[in-house]
C-alpha cells in the first residue's frame, strides 16, 4: 500500500469532473493564447499584491513581510511560465489560429 486516502464526498468528485471539462478548454488554447492568459493573471497578482498579502496573514498569521515575499515569488513563477511559452521545444509549433498545424 503507498497511501490511504479518506473516503471524499461528492464535493471531490465535483471538483475532479470540473477540473476535467476545463482541461479540454484550456488544451484547446494556442501557445500565445495560454501565455496572455498567463501573463494576465501575473499582472493581477501585481496589481492586488497588498490585498493578497493581507489575506495570507489574516488568513494563516503569517507575518506581513512573509506574506509579501509568497505572492511575489507567485507572481514570479506565473511571469516564467508565460515566458517559457515563448520558447516551443517540441515537434509542433502552436499556429496563431486553432485550424492550422505547423511542424
Amino acid at each position: 500500500m503507498l497511501a490511504e486516502l479518506p473516503d471524499m464526498g461528492a464535493e471531490t468528485s465535483t471538483a475532479i469532473d470540473e477540473a476535467y471539462t476545463a482541461q479540454a478548454g484550456w488544451a484547446a488554447l494556442t501557445a500565445r493564447d495560454r501565455r496572455d492568459m498567463l501573463w494576465r493573471w501575473h499582472q493581477l497578482i501585481i496589481d492586488h499584491a497588498a490585498d493578497l498579502a493581507a489575506i495570507l496573514t489574516a488568513e494563516m498569521g503569517k507575518p506581513l513581510a512573509e506574506a509579501k515575499s509568497e505572492v511575489s515569488h507567485a507572481a514570479a513563477y506565473l511571469q516564467w511560465y508565460a515566458k517559457e511559452a515563448n520558447r516551443i521545444y517540441g515537434e509542433t509549433i502552436s499556429p496563431p489560429s486553432t485550424d492550422r498545424e505547423c511542424w
